[in-house]
């Protein structure tokens, strides 16, 4: 499936600025990566997902900041969200406001979304990527964590502190830099990047209450998002198989459950749509592996375990089959992903 995912420029919010505070230059490598002035100051255009990615990797590169997603996820405030931010902010407990985020992230950016999960007396807020790069882009990674740590924050008060916070790739600054926005320190090479804390915050009253225009919200997101996600098929089994890659749950049983239809009907619109499960799941194990071969000092056997493969031997059939190439000889044929430095056109 090639599909270009896409996110609203306000996930932008504070970049010109916070490349003026590192005498940069924001034109240059805005027009670097294809985007513009205009996208970003419209805070509603849609824009290149993959385009926004590269562009956090070359700022980061170009400007000398490794940690420059952490940096811009402090500069930005619950309004970029847009109309999910208002519905955010009329919920009266973070439990709501967690199950509003997943339901509906896909207003602000259909690229990714957000898992909410209770496990004993333990909260899992996992960030998943429908556009798996086979590339390690983690700048994205981190601007997002930051932002939810804050809005976290923003939600129960500065009294707020994590159990742990999980990244699937290893680090690319200081740790000291991570300790300062997430306080508490960070587990990289992960299988998911998420952030964990106590179940007791679940139930503290958020004080942004407006139930009038909950009811208001609720209706029009509705609406917005009927028109558009739930009638992607192909879409909708991709959000499950990301969500479950690694586990029994990636099975065509136990999608069709979760979208409450029998197995042999999903099985026809599949064939009607000329939709491949297998296919699917595939290219989704692939390109997941690419990453943490990537990005991640994970061994071949754990990553072949994280994407649900019997034995490393079923992985590495599995993978030379996309890439023609074994895990371990891509791994080390790739290496280390860098962005070019180059603003301009350079001859090459």
């Amino acid at each position: 499936m090639n599909e270009t995912y896409l996110i609203r420029s306000a996930a932008l919010q504070g970049f010109s600025d916070l490349v003026k505070s590192y005498h940069g230059e924001p034109a240059e490598l805005l027009e670097a990566v294809g985007l513009s002035f205009e996208e970003l100051n419209s805070k509603e255009t849609l824009i290149s997902f993959l385009a926004v990615q590269k562009l956090l990797e070359l700022s980061a590169n170009k400007l000398n900041v490794p940690d420059f997603g952490l940096a811009l996820s402090q500069g930005q405030n619950i309004d970029m969200l847009g109309q999910l931010g208002l519905l955010m902010a009329s919920c009266k407990t973070l439990k709501d406001v967690m199950l509003s985020v997943q339901r509906y992230m896909s207003l602000h950016s259909p690229a990714e979304n957000w898992v909410f999960s209770e496990v004993n007396n333990l909260v899992y807020i996992t960030r998943l990527e429908y556009e798996a790069n086979t590339v390690p882009l983690k700048q994205i990674k981190e601007l997002s964590l930051g932002v939810c740590f804050k809005f976290l924050q923003l939600f129960i008060g500065q009294s707020f502190t994590a159990i742990r916070v999980e990244l699937s790739h290893s680090p690319v600054s200081e740790l000291k830099a991570y300790r300062k926005i997430f306080k508490v320190d960070v587990q990289f090479n992960q299988e998911y990047d998420q952030i964990i804390f106590d179940k007791k915050y679940l139930q503290q009253v958020v004080h942004l209450d407006d139930q009038n225009r909950n009811e208001f919200l609720e209706k029009y997101i509705d609406s917005a998002v009927s028109e558009t996600d739930y009638n992607n098929l192909e879409r909708q089994i991709m959000g499950l198989l990301i969500q479950y890659i690694g586990s029994e749950n990636a099975s065509l049983d136990n999608i069709s459950h979760k979208l409450g239809m029998n197995k042999r009907t999903l099985q026809r619109q599949l064939k009607t749509q000329q939709i491949n499960f297998k296919e699917i799941l595939a290219n989704i194990r692939g390109r997941k592996a690419c990453w943490y071969l990537s990005a991640s000092e994970m061994s071949i056997t754990l990553i072949g375990e994280a994407l649900g493969y019997k034995d490393v031997s079923a992985f590495s059939r599995a993978f030379k089959l996309l890439y023609g190439t074994s895990p371990s000889q891509w791994r080390k044929a790739r290496g280390e992903f860098k962005v070019v430095p180059s603003l301009k056109n350079d001859g090459n």
